[in-house]
């Protein structure tokens, strides 16, 4: 399990932080990614983000979704070699999430 930080922690795969209304996800993708080639599915307990027909990840979140408070954009990467794309979970409730996503 991932623990929890008040900044960034680094899973390998994505960034991810939380605050009592949201969970933030956030992955490097490469230069040229435009968002038609971004795909992210959310549902109540699950989350499954594709970027050019090739999946990040998939698979049970670390508590419930607000299905209508979730989006998610795609910018330049802060650094100015990629791009990012940032996914925000909107919490169904206040609790603390031990871990964003429990890849299957």
């Amino acid at each position: 399990l991932l623990q929890q930080s008040a900044g960034d922690t680094d899973t390998g795969t994505y960034k991810w932080s939380q605050t009592d209304e949201e969970v933030e996800l956030k992955f490097a993708v490469a230069k040229g990614t435009k968002s038609k080639y971004v795909k992210v599915n959310f549902s109540r307990q699950k989350i499954k983000v594709t970027v050019a027909g090739t999946t990040l990840v998939n698979g049970k979140t670390g508590g419930d979704i607000a299905v209508d408070e979730s989006t998610y954009t795609l910018q330049d990467d802060p650094d100015g070699t990629g791009r990012e794309l940032c996914i925000t979970l909107g919490k169904a409730d206040a609790s603390s999430w031990p871990y964003p996503i429990e890849v299957e």
